[in-house]
């Protein structure tokens, strides 16, 4: 369908404008997820300090660790996430 001439204009700054808003929100995606990972990487870090920590208290009072027995079931369900979370990056 061919576009009115006192129309093209118009359309043609549209395009342009929204071409720049596409490409600035991709840029803030990419700036959001950047922050969610290096947080993500400190909540891991801060937990694995505190599990040290668990861990050996609980070994020095010889009472149960209740974080083995859930990792131990939870294994199997994060390796198939981290497997699903790669398919779905290599899709994208």
């Amino acid at each position: 369908m061919p576009v009115p001439k006192d129309k093209e204009k118009q359309y043609r700054e549209t395009l342009e404008q929204t071409r720049e808003r596409i490409n600035s929100i991709e840029m803030e995606m990419a700036e959001e997820l950047e922050k969610t990972k290096k947080r993500l990487q400190e909540l891991l870090e801060e937990k694995k300090a505190m599990r040290k920590i668990y861990d050996g208290i609980a070994l020095l009072l010889g009472v149960e660790n209740e974080f083995e027995k859930q990792e131990t079931e939870e294994g199997a369900e994060q390796s198939l996430g981290i497997e699903l979370n790669e398919s779905v990056k290599s899709e994208s």
